[in-house]
């Protein structure tokens, strides 16, 4: 009874700063300001042609898309009638079906094995973790959404859905394996890259409505939670300076950067750009108003240890997202945010105000040492501009060493994912991939208003605020070098890819799939 009477006392009072601060002269002011910023970008050609409606259905309608789409159709349609018998056979042993009863009291569904690999894949210590579990998850997962597909309890996935870039990037990648100098290298790499494709593929394939989408962003919320309070925690029993990741003459002063359940810092708050927006979305999309406001209380968490992992590029990007959020959210709470952020930078205490002051600073020798990177990797650009050098690290230090700048010798990538994507697989392979996440956030943003369930519209909103933050973070990282944001990142455009097709089947007139 207490804790409703503060919770209820809690909101009151939010509610009543809210309205103070829509009512006065000065929100009122700003918010015409940005408007008439916000209507000059609209017209401006950017502006337009991110509106514009997108002329995917050239290709989706294309001859080699219906082909495969025909040839996929076909081969399910010819396994179902062999798995009915099979499962019919089976269901007589008595034991699948104690097993799918006992199941069923668990309330334990596809959905729920899925969240659960996910949770458990980011949840993993780094020390724990092999990248093999992913990929033996992720296969063992899409032979599951495969027999539940030919027990027509999932529609068949449409091709053509994941965009022609996506498919013109996996052919980019597969390529590159063989034109790289150790070609054993990056097979292991490529098997990084084939598995954040399968996860991209099975969650887009799985999440065919609200309910699944809700599902998954709950155990994406518990994940973040979870590894938020470790990383809390290592602050506060401290955590070892490592002298690699931080210039300790710049950010004199300066604690160990915490990393939670990954290896490195950077690596961790990439992760938090990635998933925060969709843990604000499953906040929002609770049905109470108590439960929205406990759970925008617990992004609380995963802000303060993304403060505390002292990732200057994971802040700006995480701003930019929050930014990109809210003005697709609701415009006008675009300038208090501005506000709120400004007045709450001295409140961060004197060593972010200290990491905040370096950032571009050329006393710092992690900034500089991306400086001599890039001049090599620019080097090596003109050389390979068409082909690339290959996948894998090992490919690119052998050839980086020939334009290697003296003050940065042992680098074994560019510290750029765009630049990196460049030099691995060729222009064809940095070009399809800019359709493929250009062309998605795009249909991604035209959907938001589309979208009749509010858990879809948030989805889509969070995945366009991700990937326009972590747009920044790719720009001075790479950050697909740690798999488990490789993983994250496919995961992310995954959901993208389910919501936008469950806001077309409502267009289409078509009911949503329900859990079975």
């Amino acid at each position: 009874m207490s804790e409703s009477l503060i919770l209820s006392r809690l909101r009151d009072s939010a509610a009543s700063v809210g309205r103070a601060w829509t009512e006065s002269a000065f929100n009122t002011r700003l918010s015409g300001l940005f408007d008439r910023i916000s209507d000059a970008a609209a017209q401006s050609i950017i502006g337009r042609a991110l509106h514009r409606e997108s002329t995917g259905a050239v290709y989706e309608e294309s001859a080699f898309f219906r082909a495969l789409e025909r040839m996929i159709t076909g081969v399910v349609e010819k396994c179902s009638g062999a798995f009915g018998r099979f499962a019919a056979d089976a269901e007589s042993s008595g034991f699948i079906g104690l097993w799918r009863r006992t199941l069923g009291r668990l309330g334990i569904g596809y959905g729920t094995l899925l969240g659960l690999f996910f949770f458990c894949m980011f949840c993993c210590p780094g020390q724990m973790w092999s990248n093999i579990y992913a990929l033996a998850g992720a296969f063992g997962l899409l032979c599951v959404l495969f027999f539940v597909t030919m027990a027509k309890k999932r529609p068949v996935l449409r091709p053509a859905s994941l965009g022609l870039g996506f498919v013109l990037f996996v052919i980019a990648t597969l390529a590159a394996v063989l034109t790289a100098s150790d070609r054993g290298d990056a097979m292991r790499v490529f098997i990084f890259f084939a598995t954040a494709f399968m996860l991209m593929i099975l969650v887009a394939a799985s999440l065919t409505d609200a309910a699944k989408i809700r599902q998954f962003m709950a155990f994406v919320f518990a994940a973040v939670m979870l590894t938020s309070v470790y990383g809390i925690y290592q602050r506060i029993v401290g955590v070892a300076i490592n002298e690699s990741l931080t210039d300790v003459y710049a950010n004199a002063g300066m604690p160990g950067r915490v990393f939670s359940t990954f290896e490195n810092p950077n690596n961790y708050a990439e992760f938090l750009v990635l998933t925060v927006p969709l843990c604000a979305a499953f906040a929002l999309s609770c049905k109470t108003a108590g439960g929205r406001f406990l759970g925008c209380c617990c992004l609380v968490l995963p802000v303060g240890a993304l403060l505390m992992t002292y990732s200057r590029s994971g802040w700006i990007s995480f701003a930019l997202a929050v930014l990109v959020f809210v003005f697709i959210w609701d415009k006008r709470f675009v300038a208090p945010i501005i506000v709120a952020g400004i007045l709450t930078i001295p409140l961060m205490g004197e060593t972010v105000m200290n990491r905040i002051m370096t950032i571009g600073s050329k006393r710092d020798s992690s900034t500089m040492y991306r400086v001599y990177i890039w001049q090599g990797a620019l080097g090596m650009l003109r050389r390979y501009f068409a082909t690339g050098i290959g996948l894998g690290p090992a490919s690119f230090k052998t050839a980086y060493l020939e334009y290697a700048n003296q003050m940065a010798l042992n680098a074994v990538h560019s510290h750029m994912l765009y630049l990196e994507l460049w030099l691995e697989t060729g222009f064809i392979g940095l070009a399809s991939f800019m359709t493929f996440i250009v062309g998605l956030v795009k249909k991604s943003a035209l959907s938001v208003k589309r979208a009749s369930s509010p858990a879809v519209r948030l989805a889509l909103t969070a995945g366009v605020a991700s990937f326009c933050g972590i747009a920044f973070s790719a720009a001075v990282e790479y950050i697909w070098y740690y798999p488990r944001v490789l993983f994250a990142f496919f995961s992310l455009a995954g959901l993208c890819v389910a919501a936008v097709n469950i806001v077309r089947a409502e267009a289409d007139g078509a009911a949503p799939e329900t859990e079975k």
